[in-house]
């Protein structure tokens, strides 16, 4: 997909699918959006229109979060964990192929799906909190190097703290938000990120916003249970469709 305009409506229409999921159901934005981009553009460039969307509406979200200082001090080893692993890694990814980057875009899509079907939230011992903090920080950093998706590991975390509705939003849009500035920086540095992706990138970030609107108005009209267990199944199916495409394609 070469001519600038069409690639920007496809972005902007990827988008807006992705954000009416995320506002229906409050997850699968860069899932969607990257499930649906890699099928049709190379997961490089994938990866790189999915920055700017992704950026914007976790500062969007963290900007709405109360305590924000509390919030910062309460995550600090997860944040510190996510944010070096992610930067280091950011570094990597740009020298492997794109097959091998499909690949593991396709696994992140896999291990989201089957985590949320399975819906086990962890246990683990408060008394080692800065531990599990740093533990699950390095592991969502790994993830978000390579695929530009880190919210299982940190899905994992937080529900384990069993927090309110609102805790969870805001410490999961503070610690996106972390994971998106040493990615960007390390993308940039390494030329993943290059000048033509900033207008599909803002055409998907106000897709996405548009989206996030009309999911909202969808919410109170669909039965969102078997919604949800529908597109998680059907991230599943696209992940292993994925994974077969660039192994037979390596």
């Amino acid at each position: 997909m070469t001519d600038p305009l069409w690639l920007m409506i496809f972005v902007f229409v990827t988008y807006l699918i992705a954000g009416t999921i995320k506002g229906t159901l409050g997850l699968g934005l860069p899932t969607t959006a990257l499930t649906i981009m890699t099928f049709f553009l190379s997961p490089f460039q994938a990866l790189a229109i999915n920055l700017v969307p992704m950026f914007l509406t976790n500062v969007w979200q963290f900007s709405r979060a109360k305590n924000i200082v509390t919030l910062m001090k309460r995550y600090a080893y997860f944040a510190l964990g996510l944010a070096v692993t992610i930067f280091i890694g950011s570094f990597i990814t740009g020298q492997l192929s794109s097959e091998l980057v499909r690949f593991f875009v396709a696994g992140a899509v896999i291990i989201f799906a089957l985590y949320n079907l399975a819906q086990r939230p962890l246990r683990l011992d408060p008394s080692h909190d800065k531990a599990w903090q740093l533990f699950f920080g390095v592991l969502a950093g790994i993830m978000g190097a390579l695929t530009s998706m880190w919210a299982v590991p940190l899905v994992m975390y937080l529900l384990s703290r069993n927090l309110a509705p609102k805790d969870f939003v805001d410490a999961a849009g503070f610690l996106l938000l972390v994971g998106c500035i040493p990615l960007s920086v390390g993308y940039v540095a390494t030329g993943i990120v290059t000048a033509d992706v900033l207008g599909p990138a803002i055409a998907g970030t106000v897709g996405s916003l548009t989206g996030f609107q009309v999911g909202a108005k969808l919410r109170g009209f669909i039965h969102e249970a078997l919604f949800r267990k529908v597109l998680l199944w059907f991230f599943l199916a696209m992940g292993v469709r994925m994974a077969i495409v660039a192994f037979y394609g390596a």
